[in-house]
This record gives structure tokens, C-alpha cells and sequence, in this order.
């Protein structure tokens, strides 16, 4: 890999992590409103429909069978099932705190990285899981100082998104390799697919009402929501794709954690208050454990 693609490839994810982490505050909010499940299926929606608009003008790569089935179950995985997750962990304890959690995610890219792609690991990184440990302990913490119980629900929601969306990257990785000629937008559209697949499933057996509850909206926060889905689902994953294409996994992924700050200051700015000192800290720990997962990673 040369050091222009790497270049590349850092910048498209710190444009990814920006982007996903300010609409992920939008997102906790109407998950909390409404329902994870509604909003997952939304952003999807926006997705797909903006991905298939632009995918119309431009020539389709060739794709194999196994890439094409790859992709659909990364989009079911990851991007279906952990979502909902993810955006119940949102609605519990807030978009700055589930994003850390990802703190896990470099450390499992990382395994996965030198098992699977023969991309180096560091022993050091083992340390790492320390720090993430303590991170997860601080935010349950600190929920138990607020209302008096510990948030393990929400915690492990977030873990549970992580996990799946770890694995619906490495399905996704691994779909890049067998097409090397895959375009990222084209991939996008059919992890998207996959995903709404899923939501669609789930809608016949428990209905969440989505063009109801879209309508009920007031018309700014449909605009809202629609502005935050095209930003946070269909331009967050085509350029978290095209870093991912080239890029090498861990330190993507923890590129990626950059997110959280985002998130954090866009929450203390909308609630005008000062983040909590749990939370100071937790993104110290994060930095901590991201700094040994990347440690001569380039």
C-alpha cells in the first residue's frame, strides 16, 4: 500500500466519522421520539434512494456471486441488525456515549487484520482492552450517579451493534478482494438493500408505522431527519467505503473514533452545558486504548 492511498484513506474516514457522528445526534433523538427501528429504516431508506438516483449516470463494475452475497449479508448484519442496536443504544444513553464504545472496534479490526489480511499487530495492543474496560465502567458509572442504577442495557447494546458492524465490515472487506473492480457506491447500494431487507421483515411482524410517523412530523424536523440520513448514512458510508477499499483496517477503524468528540460537543452545544467529567475521562481511556491498537500501525 502506498503512502498516497494511505493519505487517501485517512481522510475519507475522518470525513466519515464527522459526518456519521452529527447525525448521530439527530438520530438518538428520534429513536428516543419514535423508535430505533423507525430511524434505522429511514436513514436506510434516504440511502438508498439517494444511491440508486447516482448510481443510474454512472457504468456498473462487474461483481461476483460470492462478492454480491457478501455484501447483502454485511448490509443485513451490519448495517440491518446492529443498527438497531446501535440506535437503541443512542436512545439510552446518548450518541456520544455509544460511540465510544466503538472503542472496542480497532481492537477487534486489529485481530482480525493480522488473522485475516496479514496486516501487522502489535503485542502492546493487548493493553488496550484495559483502558476500553475502564471507559465502559466510567459511562455505566456515571449513569448510576445520575438515576441510581447502572446502564448495562444500553452498554450492551452498543457492544452488540460493534459486534455486528465489525463483522459487516469484514464481509464487506472481504467482498472488496473477490471484486477488486467494485465500486463503493455500487457496494453500498447493495449492503443498503440487505439492510432494508431486514427492516422489512421486522415491519411485517411488529409494523412501526413509517410513513405514519413520518408524516406526523412537524415539516423542519422531516428535513431534519432526511438531511441527517443522506449525511450520516449515505455520505458517511461511501466515504467510510472507500477508505475501507484501501485503507488498513485498525487504523481506520480508529480513525473512525474520532467520532465520539464530534458527538460530544454537538450535544453540549444543543443542551448548553459543559460534558460530564465520566465523560472527560472515558475519552482519555479511549485515546489511551486507541493510541496502543495503532501504535506502529503505519
Amino acid at each position: 500500500m502506498n503512502s498516497s492511498s494511505t493519505t487517501q484513506a485517512v481522510f475519507f474516514a475522518l470525513g466519515s466519522s464527522f459526518c456519521f457522528a452529527m447525525s448521530s445526534v439527530v438520530f438518538a433523538q428520534f429513536s428516543k421520539q419514535i423508535s430505533s427501528a423507525w430511524m434505522n429504516t429511514v436513514k436506510a431508506s434516504v440511502c438508498w434512494i439517494a444511491l440508486g438516483f447516482v448510481l443510474i449516470f454512472r457504468i456498473w463494475s462487474p461483481v461476483t456471486n460470492t462478492s454480491l452475497l457478501g455484501l447483502f449479508l454485511s448490509g443485513a448484519l451490519g448495517l440491518g441488525l446492529g443498527d438497531i442496536f446501535l440506535l437503541g443504544a443512542f436512545a439510552r444513553i446518548g450518541a456520544s456515549r455509544t460511540l465510544l464504545v466503538f472503542g472496542f472496534q480497532p481492537l477487534i479490526m486489529a485481530i482480525v487484520g493480522a488473522s485475516l489480511f496479514a496486516q501487522p499487530l502489535q503485542s502492546i495492543q493487548a493493553f488496550a482492552l484495559f483502558f476500553f474496560l475502564v471507559c465502559l465502567g466510567l459511562l455505566s458509572f456515571e449513569r448510576y450517579r445520575q438515576e441510581g442504577h447502572w446502564e448495562f442495557v444500553g452498554l450492551a447494546f452498543a457492544l452488540v451493534g460493534v459486534l455486528l458492524d465489525t463483522l459487516g465490515i469484514i464481509l464487506t472487506r472481504f467482498s472488496f478482494d473477490d471484486s477488486p473492480l467494485l465500486d463503493s457506491l455500487q457496494a453500498n447500494f447493495y449492503r443498503t438493500t440487505g439492510a432494508l431487507l431486514v427492516f422489512a421483515f421486522f415491519t411485517m411482524i411488529k409494523p412501526f408505522g413509517l410513513l405514519k410517523n413520518f408524516r406526523a412530523l412537524k415539516n423542519q424536523d422531516r428535513a431534519l431527519v432526511i438531511l441527517a440520513s443522506l449525511f450520516g448514512t449515505f455520505l458517511s458510508l461511501a466515504l467510510y467505503l472507500r477508505a475501507l477499499k484501501t485503507g488498513h483496517l485498525a487504523t481506520i477503524s480508529g480513525i473512525v473514533l474520532t467520532g465520539p468528540l464530534y458527538a460530544a460537543a454537538l450535544e453540549c452545544l444543543l443542551q448548553k452545558k459543559w460534558p460530564s467529567w465520566y465523560l472527560v475521562v472515558s475519552f482519555v481511556c479511549l485515546i489511551c486504548g486507541m493510541g496502543l491498537v495503532l501504535f506502529q500501525s503505519f
